[in-house]
Formats: C-alpha cells, sequence, structure tokens
C-alpha cells in the first residue's frame, strides 16, 4: 500500500480553524443546516485547491515554454527546434521537458 505525503499549509490550517469556530457558533441549528454548511466549506476546500492546481500547471507549462526557442503574438505560440537538445522536431523535445515537469518531485516550499 502506498502513502501519499501531503503537507498542510498555513491557509488550510486557518480556514479549518476558521470552519471549527463557526460549527460552534451554529448552536441551536439543526442537523442539516449544519450538513448543508459543511457542504459549502468542502466544496469552497476543493474549488480552491482545484485553482491552486490549475496555477501550478500553467507555471510549469510556460516555464517550459520560455526555455526553448519561441515565438508569441496575437494569434499564435510557437516553438522551435533546439540543436542543443535530444529530440527529432521542437514537439519532441517541448513534449519531453514537459514529462520531466510533471514527473519531478515538488519542489520545497519556503
Amino acid at each position: 500500500m502506498s502513502t501519499e505525503t501531503h503537507t498542510i499549509h498555513e491557509e488550510e490550517i486557518q480556514r479549518a480553524l476558521l470552519l471549527v469556530v463557526e460549527l460552534r457558533q451554529m448552536q441551536g441549528t439543526t442537523g442539516r443546516e449544519k450538513a448543508i454548511f459543511l457542504s459549502k466549506a468542502i466544496n469552497d476546500a476543493v474549488m480552491a485547491e482545484r485553482e491552486n492546481k490549475t496555477q501550478t500547471t500553467r507555471k510549469k507549462i510556460i516555464e517550459a515554454l520560455v526555455d526553448f526557442p519561441h515565438s508569441i503574438d496575437d494569434s499564435k505560440v510557437e516553438i522551435r527546434f533546439d540543436p542543443r537538445r535530444t529530440g527529432h522536431n521542437a514537439l519532441n523535445q517541448f513534449l519531453s521537458v514537459l514529462e520531466g515537469q510533471f514527473t519531478a518531485a515538488p519542489k520545497a516550499e519556503g
């Protein structure tokens, strides 16, 4: 069985503490109301995590792109073959770099 390591960030801890405080303040509310509140809080946390992952993905793609000979204008993004890299065309080279970006160990945050 494999275990995945997850670092709990300060923002997540703060969200959890706020949730606990709000639940304690809901004395006298029905179980259904608490369930609706919890459902919304969980949904908000999931959406925040998705946004974070989207930003991380975009950052990795941009980092890979700028490392290549490229040009960008209003209608296109063009990557060019880099003779110093392995690969038989620009797309092959770019995909190799992207694969490396997405399979590399996560960078430590600090």
